[in-house]
């Protein structure tokens, strides 16, 4: 009867799990001292190169995009480049050994005919012998494969007039908790509480150390772009989606979420209401 009876319980507990609703916690970062935000981007502009950043993302992207505007190379050294989040640095070169695999499959098929006689009696009921004949089929798969290693780049070159993500980590997974917060985000937007912090009390802060060289034999140039966490809220899916109607070429119709919250200085992350 026990054992029934926490069955029946733990049955109840997954359904009421899996349907529970996904809500969304949406974060505003503020860029602090060198970067600008223009034309909807967060930039960091410099004579020869400018950084772009896109943190919209579950769990935010810290990472960057490297635009050479100069007529050299430029050089990124991964090796001296590190994400600090909170005052731990973690490094963008990890000397990483990679491997890509290639196969290759082949089928062949081998054709059997076995041949033999049956005799008998024909329609004028005389003794007659005739030949008979079957073939099987006998497939064979024969495959290769091949693989090679390749180690990270611990300097990446970028040649002129083009441009290079470099991404590695995430700025929070975790949901932030306060009174002030509801788990459960009211239903009416005007009724949505939000939290907003200093840079001095943000529980976020973060930057970018980036060094690079202009030639080779250039000493090597640093600088940082650093972001803190300004504003938390949560919210219901459809305050940060909208199902918009569309039509494909063939006039059918369909449905498709539009986010009505992205920017580059938004990221979120989504939870359960359990």
């Amino acid at each position: 009867m026990k054992k029934n009876l926490f069955v029946a319980i733990g049955l109840l507990i997954i359904l009421l799990t899996s349907c529970s609703p996904i809500y969304f916690q949406i974060y505003t970062v503020e860029p602090v001292g060198n970067l600008i935000t223009k034309e909807g981007e967060i930039v960091y502009d410099d004579e020869n190169f400018k950084v772009i950043y896109d943190l919209w993302s579950n769990g935010g992207d810290p990472g960057f995009k490297f635009v050479n505007k100069s007529d050299k190379n430029i050089y990124l050294n991964l090796a001296e480049s590190f994400f600090i989040i909170n005052g731990i640095s973690y490094n963008y070169y990890k000397q990483r050994v990679f491997s890509n695999s290639r196969s290759l499959a082949v089928s062949t098929s081998l054709g059997l005919q076995k041949v033999g006689a049956v005799t008998g009696r024909n329609n004028l009921n005389l003794y007659q012998t005739n030949a008979i004949s079957s073939t099987s089929t006998m497939s064979t798969l024969l495959s290769t494969a091949s693989s090679y290693a390749y180690a990270e780049e611990k300097t990446v070159c970028i040649p002129p007039r083009s441009s290079k993500f470099i991404r590695e980590y995430s700025i929070n997974e975790n949901r932030i908790k306060s009174c002030d917060l509801p788990s459960r985000p009211p239903k009416q937007i005007k009724n949505v509480k939000a939290i907003y912090y200093s840079k001095e009390q943000s529980p976020i802060v973060f930057r970018n150390r980036i060094s690079y060289f202009l030639e080779k034999n250039d000493s090597l140039i640093s600088f940082e772009n650093e972001f803190y966490l300004k504003e938390v809220t949560n919210l219901r899916r459809n305050m940060v989606f909208e199902d918009k109607k569309f039509k494909d070429c063939g006039g059918v119709v369909y449905y498709k979420p539009v986010n009505k919250l992205r920017s580059n200085t938004k990221f979120y992350i989504t939870y359960p209401f359990n």
